[in-house]
């Protein structure tokens, strides 16, 4: 909560949202006495929320049953502090959390946190002088010249920025919210990740048929003359056959599941297969394999992935945060957006420097190739 981040209005809204959640409290008899803005959370629609209430206490029960802190032991966070914490004293009650709402209120209108004697904030800040005389009586050192109740001190708030300030609240968070539902995943771009996903996904279906089927045929072949073999060479050769028939099903599997967005633990270990000299057909699965590992390592696409499972375990309407454009590693946009998609003129991503230039160009000339481009 710094001062140039907020305007005066946005400030009076916070306020207003953070007087409300400390009279629920109030009202259960809670003192939270360590309100500061690193407690003060706003969410994805714009809803202000307190947390911490770790050294909270209850004020309706007597002196007597708080023995957990010593009589002079000072519990919160000094700046944010109301004078009577800063003594010690066990009669603090809930107007030490209105002395600490002053003092985030003043730090959100001037960007600095009143200490000894300080200036009025209209002085240090471009905001309505009506907020001085809020701030200071929030701010008193007697607790009973304090606002005694936090739902004054919002009416007062609320009475400065005009009726406005209820109306603003809806404004916010609705703005809030579809600020974040804008960095959230949606259907189109789950679909863009899985077009994207579906050329190496079709390299990893083409390798593992092409080396599974030449491991069987491989198989048949020298099992035909049996009379050659001896018994250790040919359970030998149809071990081998076997598992290389096995490894073409497993990548042929994964390759699906890419192709799907399942299963990314088992997408990344056929891709590293891939890149394995297990048959003939690695010649074409180097590259691919590498192509298959480059896109998996991509942060878009694992947030597909993410969304892919939520959606199997029935959490299909949790948002799932998109990657920044340099977390995606795809530029300055995202192949999701779709200007650039319909853009006849879209430019190929920079792509990482691969192990040797030979190897790159056989990634992009496989990527052309499954991709259609």
């Amino acid at each position: 909560m710094q001062a140039e981040d907020l305007q005066p209005d946005q400030t009076l809204v916070i306020a207003a949202q953070v007087c409300e959640a400390l009279q629920f409290a109030h009202d259960e008899h809670v003192v939270h006495r360590d309100i500061k803005p690193e407690n003060i959370l706003v969410d994805s629609r714009g809803r202000v929320k307190i947390a911490d209430f770790g050294l909270a206490k209850l004020t309706a029960r007597s002196r007597d049953d708080f023995t957990l802190t010593g009589t002079h032991q000072i519990m919160g966070t000094p700046r944010y502090m109301s004078p009577e914490q800063m003594d010690g004293s066990q009669l603090v009650d809930h107007r030490a959390d209105i002395y600490s709402l002053g003092v985030v209120l003043y730090e959100m209108l001037t960007g600095q946190v009143p200490a000894g004697h300080f200036e009025p904030p209209s002085q240090l800040a471009r905001v309505d002088s009506r907020l001085d005389q809020i701030v200071l009586r929030a701010l008193a050192r007697e607790p009973q010249r304090r606002y005694q109740r936090v739902s004054d001190l919002k009416a007062d708030v609320v009475t400065v920025a005009g009726s406005s300030v209820m109306h603003s609240l809806q404004q916010v968070a609705s703005g809030v919210a579809q600020a974040a539902s804008e960095h959230n995943m949606t259907e189109h771009d789950y679909e863009m990740f899985r077009l994207d996903a579906r050329g190496p996904a079709g390299g990893l279906i083409l390798v593992g048929a092409l080396g599974g089927g030449f491991w069987f045929v491989m198989g048949l072949f020298l099992g035909m003359d049996t009379n050659h073999w001896s018994d250790g060479e040919l359970a030998g050769i149809f071990g081998g056959c076997t598992a290389g028939v096995l490894a073409g099903c497993f990548l042929v599997f994964g390759g699906i599941n890419l192709r799907n967005l399942r299963a990314y633990e088992l997408c990344s270990a056929a891709s590293i297969l891939m890149c394995l000299p297990w048959s003939p057909a690695a010649l074409l699965g180097i590259p691919i394999g590498i192509w298959c590992l480059r896109t998996m390592h991509r942060a878009d696409i694992k947030a597909a992935f993410v969304r892919e499972s939520l959606r199997r375990r029935g959490f299909g309407h949790v948002p799932v945060p998109l990657p920044t454009p340099h977390q995606s590693g795809r530029g300055e946009q995202r192949p999701h957006d779709s200007a650039q998609f319909m853009s006849s003129t879209d430019e190929r991503p920079q792509h990482l420097p691969g192990p040797s230039t030979l190897i790159d160009r056989g990634v992009e000339a496989v990527g052309r190739l499954f991709g259609g481009k």
